[in-house]
């Protein structure tokens, strides 16, 4: 029967953009979205290193200035009065959003001495036996690891010896805002 044929929903075309002003909307609008994405992308692949760069920066005066504090605390014995983090030094503070973590190894890689509970600024840094061993390996190389916690950091490792102690004060900077 021909009107069975005639029963199923077909597309007219009104439905369709039929005048050439949609049809010119509908393609711009289309560029422009592709034009936004790919600006997006670029952006973010150029501003990326240059942030890591200055985060590396950053990191690099906060680790050497708690491995001389760490140098003064071996020496003296005074492990109380120990100040760590970018706020102790002459360096200033960092922005309160940036967090900080700190840990000290002996060659071996045992831990020597890590901050203490209620230090609001910094946090004890705590890493797999293979992040251990990579910082162990090759203190010299700024590194991004995941912690025990699951947050990402770059790391800075200074080796220093104090009073005939050889220590590896590994230092590091919240990474989740440029990774």
């Amino acid at each position: 029967d021909h009107r069975d044929l005639h029963s199923f929903p077909t597309r007219r075309s009104s439905d369709l953009p039929n005048s050439l002003a949609s049809r010119l909307v509908a393609g711009v609008v289309s560029l422009v979205l592709v034009v936004v994405v790919i600006s997006g992308i670029a952006t973010y692949a150029l501003l990326r290193p240059f942030l890591i760069q200055r985060l590396d920066q950053q990191l690099s005066t906060i680790a050497a200035g708690n491995a001389d504090s760490v140098r003064t605390c071996v020496l003296t014995n005074n492990f109380d009065r120990c100040r760590l983090g970018s706020s102790s030094g002459t360096q200033g503070a960092l922005p309160s959003t940036v967090r900080e973590w700190f840990v000290a190894y002996t060659v071996d890689g045992s831990v020597a001495f890590s901050v203490s509970t209620g230090v609001q600024h910094l946090s004890t840094l705590n890493l797999s036996v293979s992040d251990v061993n990579r910082i162990l390996g090759n203190p010299a190389k700024i590194r991004t690891v995941t912690t025990n916690e699951g947050d990402t950091v770059r790391l800075s490792a200074k080796v220093l010896n104090a009073g005939g102690v050889n220590l590896i004060v590994v230092t590091g900077l919240s990474a989740d805002e440029v990774t």
